[in-house]
Parts: C-alpha cells; structure tokens; sequence
C-alpha cells in the first residue's frame, strides 16, 4: 500500500508576524478581531416603534415602513381617536418592490402608548375616509408579516388592502387583521374585492403566504358593479383563516370570496365559527364564494345563508337566520333566539380567542357563539325587544 505524503507548506511571513504579535499582545489581538467580526457581520435588524395620536403621524409612520430595513418590524402604535382623511391628504397607499419589512398597526392606546393601558377595542380607533376619492389603506408588494389589530376601517373608496404582487413565493409570511370592524366602505376603484383584500400570492403563482381574518366585523360595505367586495386568497402551502367573524349585508355582485391559485394544491382552509348573511345583490345571495378555491375547502360550525362552490361535506353549518338583534342600525349582536348561540366548535388550531369584538371574554355558555360578539347571558334580548326569561 503506498501512503501519499501531505504538502508542507512553508508559513507565510505574514501569518508568521501575526502569530507573533498575538503572542506577545493576547488582549489587543482579539479586540482586533473582535472589531473585525463586527464590521463582517450583517447589519441588525432596526425594528422601530410609532406612538401617533393623528393622521399626519400616521403618514408619516406607515411611510417608514418603505425604507425599514429587510427582516426588520416597524410597530405604529395608535392613540385611540379618529383619523381622518380629507381631500389633500386622501391615500395611506403604499408600494414598495417586494419589501422585506414587516408591519404591525395597532389601535386602541392611551396618550404615551404604555402598553399595560392599551384596551383592544375596535370602536375606539377610527381609521375614516369619509367617502373621499381614492381614500384607502393598502400595502402592496409586501414581503414580510403584517398585522392589523384593535381598529375601525370606514368610508374607504378603496378599502384594506394587504398584497403580495410580484414575487415568485411569499411562503412563510402572514397577512392578518385581527379584532377590528370593516364597515360602511365604498369601492370607487372599478376593480373587483377592494373593500378588503388580503392577497398572499405573486402575479405568476408560487408558493403563499397565510392569510387570516379573525374576531371581526365585516358589514354595510357597498361593492355592487364590481363582483366580490371581499377577497382572502393565497397560493400553495398557504393558508387561508376566517375565524369567530361576522360578514353580513355587504352589497356585491359576487359576495365575500375564499380562493386559491387556480390549479394550485395544498392549501389548507380553516373557516370555523362563523357568521355570513346576506352578502350580495338584489337577493341574489353569494354568503360565502368558494367557486375559485381549487380543492373544496372544509367550511364548519358556520352560519351562511348561501355558500357558492363546493364544500367537504359536514353537518355542523346552518343556513338559517343568525338573528341579529338590529342588524339595520349596525347592531350585529345575537338575540336571544340566535341558532349562532352556544353552537360553535368544542375547539379550533389556533384555539378560540381569549376575548371578543367588544373586548367580553368568550365561552358564556356551553359553547362558543358564532361570529364576533359573545352574547352575555344577562344582556340577552330578542330581536322584538323582550328580555330573556
């Protein structure tokens, strides 16, 4: 057997001379790299946080989140109080090329944004575009995790938007807006679903982000002439939630659309506990459209009126009335005569939320109620008036 012998390989004067001088000057040697590890190092993340008591801080914080840097969360902190669009400051459209920072606007705080006096409650934060042209709130392009929570959404003409345009892949990401009202929109944009979009896949498909409506109020939005006023979409190994949330009286051609990539497998649905009633037009009813989903989504513990598209088959979802104590004057409460009371799921993926809309802690009863408000047995009515016996 022959043995072939390693190279020897004369030391170079340089390594030579630094090996002496870290001999003779230990500490010196590894400040020394020590400097030099930081300045190889990637830069860190600078996430940044936003306490904003008016519209113009708001601009000017959400503006930040174009230039934040990649993998970095720029938190805007929202002092309870309406901000108002006016007609020279009519847009929080933002687009910033497949931007790698993450988002986080959130209502509901005191002056000083201490968090321990923060209260989640959407009827305290207002975000209103009174109607003005093109007035609306939208990310596009977004590559990072964003989260809306704790706010009002109201007379947008181009609603809430959160889109991944371009990009080949957003998997690993999530869109959500939690605890908070989407009521009385308008959509002047001419396109389709512009009173809320949640968008989690490229123009040329790949894989999505997941996607998520929870605990909210989604009513009185006027979309007619423009098909669905509503659309949670993602691709390929997202997911799209749509959990413990009302979605009632939206005026559309096509209703409130779930939908994934045509063609595309392996997205998971989680639809539970929810209430979707008279979404449409004329009585043309489409509740819930399930028409572009690419395989039939479980749909469970539900109450919609109409659902378009298949389904997996289950026997827990109801298509009668919900019984909303005053749903003509925006009460979305249940009355005591509500088949939405004490029905819901023994249990969900991501568990039940701690607290509805109005901020009651969930489960009064044997079970959870549908939709977004938990009735408390004390105040339970019906719809004519008369307490509960």
């Amino acid at each position: 057997m022959s043995v072939i012998p390693f190279l020897s390989v004369p030391a170079s004067p340089i390594a030579t001379r630094s090996g002496i001088f870290a001999t003779r000057f230990p500490r010196l040697a590894a400040a020394m790299l020590a400097l030099l590890a930081l300045s190889l190092a990637p830069a860190a993340r600078a996430d940044q946080s936003f306490c904003v008591d008016d519209f113009a801080g708001l601009k000017t914080a959400l503006a930040s989140w174009t230039t934040a840097s990649d993998g970095s969360t720029i938190t805007i902190e929202l002092v309870q109080g309406s901000y108002d669009f006016d007609g020279a400051d009519n847009t929080l459209d933002l687009q910033q090329p497949l931007h790698a920072a993450s988002l986080k606007l959130l209502g509901g705080y005191a002056p000083g944004c201490a968090e321990d006096a923060r209260v989640v409650d959407a009827r305290n934060t207002v975000i209103d575009g009174y109607e003005e042209s093109n007035s609306r709130v939208g990310l596009a392009d977004v590559d990072g995790d964003v989260l809306f929570e704790g706010i009002t959404f109201t007379g947008l003409t181009y609603g809430v938007q959160i889109v991944h345009l371009f990009g080949a892949s957003s998997s690993g990401h999530s869109f959500a807006i939690d605890h908070s009202r989407i009521v009385r929109n308008l959509n002047q944009s001419g396109e389709p679903g512009y009173a809320l979009r949640l968008w989690g896949f490229g123009s040329n498909g790949g894989s999505g982000a997941d996607v998520a409506i929870r605990n909210c109020l989604i009513a009185d939005n006027d979309d007619r002439g423009f098909g669905t006023f509503g659309i949670l979409s993602t691709g390929s190994g997202g997911r799209i939630t749509l959990t413990n949330s009302t979605i009632a009286n939206n005026l559309a051609d096509a209703g409130f659309a779930l939908q994934s990539v045509a063609d595309v497998a392996g997205v998971d649905f989680e639809v539970i506990d929810d209430i979707a009633w008279h979404n449409g037009s004329n009585g043309n009813w489409h509740d819930l459209d399930v028409s572009s989903a690419s395989t039939p989504p479980a749909i469970t513990y539900t109450n919609a009126g109409v659902i378009v598209g298949a389904i997996e088959p289950t026997s827990t979802n109801s298509s009668a009335s919900p019984h909303f104590l005053d749903d003509g004057d925006g009460n979305y409460h249940l009355d005591a005569g509500s088949p939405a009371l004490d029905s819901g799921a023994s249990s969900q993926p991501d568990d039940f939320p701690a607290l509805d809309l109005d901020g009651n802690p969930r489960l009064q009863g044997v079970a959870i109620d549908r939709g977004a408000y938990e009735a408390l047995p004390g105040d339970l009515i019906f719809f004519d008036g008369f307490a509960a016996q």
